[in-house]
């Protein structure tokens, strides 16, 4: 490989190893390199996704859990053996990935929550607000002069 397409596979290495990392960190664990194999589309008949957490197992350090630039390179040649094609192939198909993919899900429509024709109560009608309230003290809590007008009198002391 030349010299430019090594640092351009060096700085994509570092781009799926750092992915879903506040850092950049040097070494990749067994899930980022599944992850680059599923984007740079490397699975076929010949390559899945167990074959891919094989390869990183054998290029791996014995009590290690992660793999060196190094031994990325190592794994990817196991994949172009594995596949039946040439690293150099394998290599242009994960540099034309360019980079870790985030896939996301849409959320569903929810009827009740979506459709404002659907709400009721206070969200349908409007609520009171409160620029609108009274002046909310103690005066206005105690006031009991309503009690009074409507006839029930409050009891007198003796």
């Amino acid at each position: 490989m030349g010299l430019p397409t090594q640092e351009s596979l060096r700085s994509l290495f570092h781009a799926f190893a750092s992915f879903g990392s506040r850092t950049e960190v040097n070494d990749m664990d067994a899930a980022r390199f599944v992850k680059m194999v599923k984007d740079a589309h490397l699975l076929c008949n010949q390559l899945s996704i167990a074959d891919a957490d094989i390869i990183f197992k054998r290029c791996k350090a014995k009590a290690s859990r992660r793999i060196s630039f190094e031994q990325f390179l190592a794994a990817l040649l196991m994949c172009a053996e594995k596949k039946g094609s040439s690293l150099e192939a394998v290599v242009r198909q994960v540099l034309d990935a360019g980079g870790p993919v985030v896939h996301g899900v849409a959320p569903e429509s929810v009827r009740l929550h979506d459709d404002k024709s659907t709400y009721t109560g206070v969200y349908a009608k409007g609520g009171p607000k409160a620029v609108d309230a009274p002046k909310n003290d103690l005066a206005v809590l105690l006031d009991r002069s309503d009690a009074d007008v409507r006839g029930v009198k409050l009891a007198q002391p003796a």
